[in-house]
């Protein structure tokens, strides 16, 4: 009788390999680097990613609401600045949208009893320049954002205080109209909630649903769906919390930082939507208050915003251990997951334009040292 055992130990063997690459793939923790300090601290600063650079606009400079936008260009490890924005204020939210940065809301003069807003205001990087554009409907802080397809959201939040009221409030900005609609509300009202996009989805992760003055810290998290107008809840986050920050890479969504019960928080947990669950990956070394995640060529960039309430000059980068549908060491490593990923995007041009990388070449050289490994 042939049993073929070679070809049965060839079979177990690929098949081992696979079960090994699986779970080094699941347990893989990303690592953090500590980049050039930004030139002036900041804290309760918006943010946002154009064309492969980092924009901190705004917020508390230890002394003063700031009009100060820094720009951090990671190829060359240095900041300058752009075109200060026009209106100065902390706690606002922002999205880009091509090579426009949106910022809204937040309030005004370092505190929100004087004046909450609900301006709009977009920079150029183009011309480098900004313009007012219309308002929200609705005044607030502490709020999420996203972009999908080219829209902005803008969920939940503070109202004007008192009585600093969490909002479930959902709005969406059209640039080509230049107007706002309201959506379908979330189901838990918060505030310092943080907010991300996986799979055209938005997800609301965190908050507190407490008014000023006390605090309820939430692990919820619910995905609103632009398609259908409809939020569903999500697994929780494990790690209940409020003024966190939410990055995206790889469709991987990470919940980075913030503020519980204890102070401020080191705590980093990503979330998978395709299998609806949470696990730990590696601390970031300076504990913050209201992070701002910015996805640039498949990292996070985390400026400023120190532990509650100090503004900092630190710039730290969280490098998340990438993962593609080949199994490393395999021959057939690259070719599976180039096209995994053009079937899941339409395209690798798009593939890379959503999981962040600026080129399809740097998308393809992330593959091939993930299939080196």
């Amino acid at each position: 009788m042939n049993l073929r055992i070679p070809g049965l130990l060839a079979v177990a063997a690929a098949g081992i390999a696979g079960l090994i690459g699986s779970a080094q793939a699941l347990h893989a923790q990303g690592t953090w680097s500590t980049e050039a300090p930004m030139p002036i601290a900041k804290s309760l600063a918006a943010s946002g990613a154009i064309n492969g650079q980092l924009y901190v606009v705004g917020g508390f400079d230890g002394v003063a609401s700031s009009t100060v936008n820094e720009v951090y260009d990671p190829a060359a490890n240095t900041w300058g600045t752009a075109a200060p924005i026009l209106t100065s204020r902390d706690y606002a939210g922002a999205g880009a949208i091509g090579g426009v940065l949106y910022v809204a809301g937040g309030f005004l003069f370092n505190d929100p009893r004087i004046y909450t807003t609900n301006i709009l205001e977009a920079y150029d990087s183009a011309i480098n320049s900004w313009a007012t554009k219309a308002a929200m409907s609705t005044p607030r802080f502490a709020f999420g954002t996203g972009v999908i397809n080219g829209i902005f959201y803008a969920v939940g939040g503070t109202g004007p205080c008192p009585p600093c009221t969490p909002l479930a409030t959902l709005e969406a900005y059209n640039p080509v109209t230049n107007s706002w609609a309201t959506l379908a509300p979330m189901p838990t009202a918060r505030r310092e909630l943080a907010a991300g996009v996986v799979n055209g989805v938005l997800y609301a992760v965190g908050g507190d649903s407490s008014s000023a003055g006390s605090s309820t810290y939430l692990n919820t998290v619910e995905a609103y769906d632009p398609v259908t107008n409809t939020w569903a809840a999500k697994a929780l986050m494990p790690t209940a919390r409020a003024d966190l920050g939410v990055g995206v890479v790889n469709n991987i969504l990470y919940a980075v930082s913030g503020v519980n019960a204890t102070g401020s928080i080191n705590t980093v947990e990503k979330y998978e939507f395709a299998t609806d669950s949470w696990t730990t990956d590696t601390p970031i070394p300076t504990a913050r208050y209201d992070a701002q995640p910015q996805t640039i060529a498949g990292a996070l960039y985390v400026a400023g915003d120190g532990a509650y309430p100090l503004a900092i000059t630190t710039l730290e980068v969280f490098t998340p251990a990438v993962t593609f549908a080949g199994t490393p060491g395999f021959s057939n490593c690259h070719g599976k997951s180039v096209s995994a990923l053009a079937q899941q995007y339409g395209g690798m041009k798009a593939a890379a334009a959503a999981l962040g990388y600026p080129s399809v070449k740097a998308l393809q050289t992330a593959i091939g040292t993930f299939c080196r490994v």
